[in-house]
């Protein structure tokens, strides 16, 4: 067994990548003062503040780099499942995260 592997079994880590929970629409403002708007989601956040923190929180700056993550995670929703929801900020849900343009393959 490797050693990820080990620490995920340790971790307890799968029983939160199971859990079903939606997108939440998120905007902050970073220290830059611009506005950044990603999809929060309950289980990813879980997974991640457990491996980056030992735990589950429910307050996710804890964790390095999670609206990178998050940002990552919808992408990696909108290649793998069937018809992922994204809030976006006219209220209405799309099948791509809010200023996600996918590119062609060629």
């Amino acid at each position: 067994m490797s050693r990820g592997n080990a620490y995920w079994s340790w971790c307890k880590a799968a029983q939160y990548a199971d859990t079903t929970s939606e997108n939440v629409r998120t905007t902050i403002t970073t220290d830059k003062k611009e506005s950044l708007t990603y999809c929060n989601h309950e289980g990813f956040g879980s997974v991640a503040a457990t491996v980056n923190v030992g735990r589950p929180v429910t307050n996710y700056s804890s964790i390095n780099g999670v609206q990178a993550r998050f940002q990552a995670y919808s992408v990696a929703q909108v290649v793998l499942f069937d018809t992922p929801e994204f809030a976006h900020a006219d209220g209405k849900n799309y099948p791509l995260p809010e200023g996600i343009t996918l590119r062609k393959s060629t």
